[in-house]
């Protein structure tokens, strides 16, 4: 709950305040309904009241002004300027790598985490939550797996159980509990793992406000709203409404991270990201990755109102920044490398405590919302119900004018196959979107995406990492499928660990091999792979190691007959054999 309820449980004052609303609907409604349903909805509209940022009239009187302004075509940037803002771009395994990754591994006894965990992979053609949906063919681990092993392994290494929120939603709720249950929290201490639930929000029917009524009652005749997800920008007032920040931050706790749920990669990245935030001081990092003009992907700028001239660094949706740029007689131009000047945002997010739990204190954490409706004829009803949703990005919004022009509000660029991999798409819509020239964003690919940051990694540490063919479904981006190579947290956290475990030793890993490093795997010098190895706490005899046979089949992506995990992949990766060097 948000708010202590306002909502009144008779009746009859809470029909005044509807009125006053102009929810005139929804009363005849429930005048029709009887004494009984009436009841029943002052009920359910205070529960309303207390999960809706900001309660229940609030929000009505916000969507109005929204709604207005979308069907007057006004921009909620009118009056506002974009302009390059300076970051820093991380080049991989250079100094400025290096040192971000010992400071972010250095700092994890000081970290939290945030997973915004609400959605399920229903444009992968899945009904199950995504953060249980498995990341690779070999491991078959589900997300949620390999984010709490990681979690865990920077636990043991700075000798702190580091905190870790998990916002849910009523989709997803029960999946990820059972998977926190079934997983014996990854190792993690129960304490340090909440879950934080996100309720839905009212829709509205037109420009007035008026609230959205569903076509059915219950059996109570109930006056039943309709209801969709308000976004995950509910993240920042949801931590401000549990206490958990707080908790934090009396705990001595410095910076707070953001990622979603199927990036694997921004875990995989974490130490460089925590790193650069904490050298450069920074109150709020955005991680971007390098974005092409025009692309559908939204991009930090420094906007400036023309008014007052305050300036905010924070990200704008691409919607808005080709009416905002064009307004000023600018564009979205390349630079000399071909990329936009406004670099990608991509949801992966860290925040300094003491300055963040500061901006949730003035602003309860409800960050400025947004409305997209889409307008019948009339241009006042809606072809369907539409909602305020709000973003977890524009937090930024509510940081102080001093944060913004200190520079301490900025953005890390870092390469896009080192930090950002996504999970949207079922096989037809990626291999279209593939076809199109655009990342397919499926399960095969980011699966691959997985691979190869950590073939590259291998490479940094002085190995030789060959490269296979792409994924066989046709939805597997541009990295190649095989050789699938894994580092698991328990072995190495970056690629100063992993140098450092390799203790000179020289992998050769051929281009139909598959490679886990697990536990305390040490090397008895330098050594090929051929085939499906897994090192788990043993040592690596030197030489030629030939493992298991690695087979790839292709499977029918409409077949309900099929493994789910597999049909979205497109192909099935078999192991014959694997060859495991255990310790003892």
């Amino acid at each position: 709950t948000f708010y202590c309820a306002m909502i009144p449980s008779q009746w009859s004052e809470l029909r005044d305040q509807l009125l006053q609303a102009g929810q005139d609907q929804l009363v005849a409604a429930a005048d029709a309904a009887g004494e009984s349903a009436q009841q029943t909805l002052c009920q359910t509209l205070s529960k309303v009241d207390g999960d809706v940022p900001g309660g229940l009239m609030d929000y009505i009187q916000r969507g109005k002004k929204l709604m207005g302004e979308a069907a007057a075509g006004k921009s909620g940037w009118a009056g506002w300027t974009a302009d390059k803002v300076e970051g820093q771009e991380v080049v991989f395994g250079s100094s400025d790598w290096m040192s971000a990754e010992e400071a972010g591994i250095q700092a994890m006894q000081n970290a939290c985490f945030v997973l915004v965990a609400g959605g399920l992979g229903e444009r992968l053609g899945s009904k199950r939550a995504k953060v249980a949906l498995s990341v690779d063919g070999v491991t078959k681990k589900p997300y949620m797996q390999l984010f709490g092993e990681r979690i865990k392994a920077f636990s043991a290494r700075a000798g702190v159980d580091i905190p870790w929120a998990i916002m849910t939603s009523s989709d997803t709720h029960d999946a990820v509990s059972k998977l926190l249950e079934d997983f014996n929290y990854f190792g993690l201490s129960k304490s340090s793992v909440t879950l934080i639930k996100q309720q839905k929000v009212p829709c509205f029917a037109d420009v007035d406000g008026t609230l959205a009524m569903a076509a059915e009652t219950g059996n109570s005749r109930e006056p039943l709203l309709q209801y969709k997800p308000h976004g995950h920008g509910d993240v920042h007032s949801l931590l401000y409404s549990s206490g958990l920040v707080e908790e934090w931050k009396s705990k001595g706790k410095q910076y707070v991270m953001f990622f979603q749920d199927t990036n694997a990669l921004a875990m995989l990245s974490a130490p460089v990201i925590f790193g650069t935030t904490i050298l450069r001081n920074l109150s709020f990092n955005s991680v971007t990755v390098s974005r092409t003009p025009g692309e559908a992907v939204g991009a930090i700028c420094q906007m400036t109102n023309q008014e007052d001239g305050r300036k905010l660094v924070l990200n704008i949706e691409y919607n808005e920044l080709g009416p905002v740029l064009a307004a000023q007689g600018a564009e979205d131009a390349p630079n000399a490398s071909g990329h936009s000047v406004f670099p990608g945002n991509i949801n992966v997010l860290v925040a300094k405590i003491p300055d963040y739990a500061t901006a949730l204190d003035s602003s309860r954490g409800v960050v400025p919302e947004f409305v997209n409706p889409k307008f019948a004829a009339d241009g006042r009803s809606l072809k369907s119900a539409a909602r305020l949703e709000c973003m977890m990005q524009s937090f930024p919004l509510l940081l102080s004018a001093d944060d913004h022009s200190s520079g301490r509000v900025s953005f890390t660029t870092l390469p896009r196959w080192a930090c950002f991999t996504a999970m949207k798409n079922d096989p037809a819509a990626a291999k279209a979107k593939q076809q199109s020239g655009l990342p397919p964003e499926s399960a095969a690919s980011a699966e691959c995406d997985g691979y190869e940051a950590v073939r590259r990694m291998f490479e940094a540490a002085g190995c030789t990492v060959e490269r296979g063919d792409i994924a066989p479904s046709g939805n597997g981006g541009t990295s190649a499928l095989l050789p699938a190579v894994i580092l698991e947290p328990s072995f190495a956290l970056g690629i100063s660990d992993l140098s450092e475990r390799l203790q000179g030793s020289k992998l050769s890993i051929s281009k139909a091999s598959s490679l886990i490093l697990e536990g305390e795997a040490s090397f008895a010098g330098d050594a090929r792979i051929e085939g499906a190895v897994h090192v788990n706490g043993g040592q690596l005899p030197s030489g030629n190691i030939s493992g298991g046979k690695i087979s790839v089949r292709l499977v029918d992506e409409s077949s309900t007959s099929v493994e789910e995990d597999v049909r979205l992949h497109g192909y099935e990766l078999s192991i014959e054999e694997m060859k495991i060097f255990q310790q003892g």
